[in-house]
């Protein structure tokens, strides 16, 4: 099964340096917009603008979620999401995130019916179907009816399911019986580190690393990004792939399945350009 690597943060990750997690082969992000509502008014996540022109700058895939206030309005954090987030041709779907912090009080009902009035508002606003992030477990005892099964709505939104394995390879995550099988996996939190991303005195800090459940190509049209064209670029003496990702700033991950061939001096390679490279 095809995955393409991933990662997303917040606030809680102030300082990345978009171009060399790309070019260490990481090709999209979803990054945290907003959540609830105070005031009347969504909550913006401080970081969200850096990162948002950032991550594009550098030609990966972005995507935007909202934290979900189960107790507030559904509806008006989605109008107010989207005063915040502008959807443009060649970005992911954005996603609601549904989970317990912050709404230990909430009842099912609450997020049940305040999920589906931010998700179908979102849709109708836009054209645009976004997807529901949860744990299987908290999709189980928390988003369902009365009887404990998935709520009616729910097969009409894709599922960015959170299960931290650590590892992607050999392993699946658990998923909710009656919701549609996983788009996105959030499969390491809390934990492992990224080139690149740091507090604001230049410490490591951990990054949530996720998968899309495809190919590049199934990514870029879920997006309906432009990709363009790739470049040839014919191998010199003293060149490695090393130095060509570094080159051209795509990752090495990248370079190596677009070009599976035995290599030498005179070859000519395919040179894959991020969705939104110059």
């Amino acid at each position: 099964m095809p995955f393409v690597k991933g990662i997303d943060v917040s606030v809680f990750t102030p300082v990345v340096t978009w171009a060399r997690v790309r070019a260490q082969g990481y090709s999209f992000v979803y990054i945290r917009a907003s959540y609830g509502v105070d005031n009347k008014q969504t909550i913006m996540d401080g970081m969200f603008p850096s990162h948002w022109a950032g991550s594009k700058a550098a030609g990966m895939l972005r995507g935007a979620y909202h934290y979900l206030k189960a107790a507030q309005d559904g509806g008006k954090q989605a109008e107010e999401f989207l005063k915040i987030v502008k959807p443009e041709k060649g970005d992911l779907p954005p996603a609601l995130d549904l989970e317990q912090y912050y709404n230990e009080t909430a009842t099912r009902k609450q997020f049940v019916e305040n999920a589906e009035a931010f998700l179908k508002k979102f849709k109708q606003e836009t054209g645009i179907t976004p997807m529901v992030y949860s744990r299987a477990s908290f999709l189980r005892e928390k988003v369902c009816q009365p009887n404990g099964k998935a709520p009616t709505w729910d097969a009409s939104y894709p599922v960015w399911i959170a299960h931290w394995t650590y590892d992607y390879e050999n392993t699946k995550p658990l998923e909710e019986a009656g919701w549609p099988a996983y788009t996105f996996w959030q499969y390491s939190g809390e934990k492992d580190y990224l080139d690149g991303i740091t507090n604001q005195y230049g410490v490591p800090i951990p990054v949530d690393f996720d998968v899309f459940r495809g190919t590049l190509d199934d990514l870029n049209k879920l997006a309906g990004a432009v990709v363009p064209p790739p470049i040839k670029y014919t191998i010199m003496p003293g060149d490695s792939y090393e130095g060509i990702a570094k080159k051209f700033n795509i990752g090495l991950a990248d370079l190596l399945n677009a070009n599976p061939q035995i290599v030498m001096t005179g070859t000519v390679l395919t040179i894959p350009l991020a969705t939104g490279a110059a």
